[in-house]
């Protein structure tokens, strides 16, 4: 649970999606990396590449390098709250290293008459699990797209292992809007409606000091 008292600023939130170009590709994907559950069918970044379980196979794995200091700071100096049971993981700099964001999908998603399978990642798209997947042999597209449509997003991995991320493009507001009508179309939806924040299920474990990064 999180501490109470602590105001948190919470991340823009990220819509991502990815597509299979077949149905073959789509299906061996869900196979071995989607999970079924009571509502469905789940993505976790976690069945890709997943976190060591213990101290000594953190240690036998990446040396000291996600092992918490005692101070609890990341690599960076970042104060970071600590998982319960895994008071020694750095778990803040192991999911930016090999997922590219700083927690697990959240909202996850399997539409099987589309071949797509959607997530909700703070502030960016999963980037490091993309390259991961690519390299597997995966080929699939992604779109980005940030919550009050400030930016989209968009690449592929194609059949060389090799995975293109394009260049983001921002949305351009126009000169005549004020800072309030910027700010209160930047949390708007696609038809102007507002978006209900994501929930933070995926990290319901850890304590947050009040200097957590987020």
């Amino acid at each position: 649970m999180i501490k109470t008292g602590i105001i948190l600023k919470m991340p823009n939130w990220i819509y991502n999606t990815m597509h299979f170009d077949t149905a073959e590709a789509f299906s061996a994907f869900c196979k071995a990396y989607c999970k079924e559950e009571e509502e469905g069918l789940t993505f976790s970044f976690a069945s890709v590449v997943a976190e060591p379980e213990t101290e000594a196979e953190c240690r036998e794995k990446y040396g000291e390098k996600y092992i918490l200091s005692a101070d609890g700071k990341s690599q960076d100096g970042l104060k970071l709250g600590r998982v319960k049971g895994k008071e020694w993981f750095n778990w803040y700099d192991w999911q930016m290293d090999f997922w590219g964001v700083k927690w697990d999908a959240s909202n996850s998603f399997v539409n099987s008459e589309k071949r797509q399978i959607g997530f909700e990642t703070p502030w960016g798209a999963p980037v490091k699990l993309y390259e991961t997947l690519a390299s597997q042999g995966w080929q699939f597209r992604f779109t980005a797209d940030c919550e009050g449509d400030m930016w989209r997003s968009e690449g592929h991995a194609d059949e060389n292992g090799v995975f293109i991320d394009n260049e983001e493009q921002e949305d351009e507001f126009s000169d005549d809007e004020d800072e309030a009508q910027k700010i209160a179309r930047s949390f708007a939806g696609k038809n102007g409606e507002p978006k209900t924040p994501a929930p933070i299920d995926s990290i319901s474990n850890v304590e947050f000091p009040p200097d957590i990064p987020f």
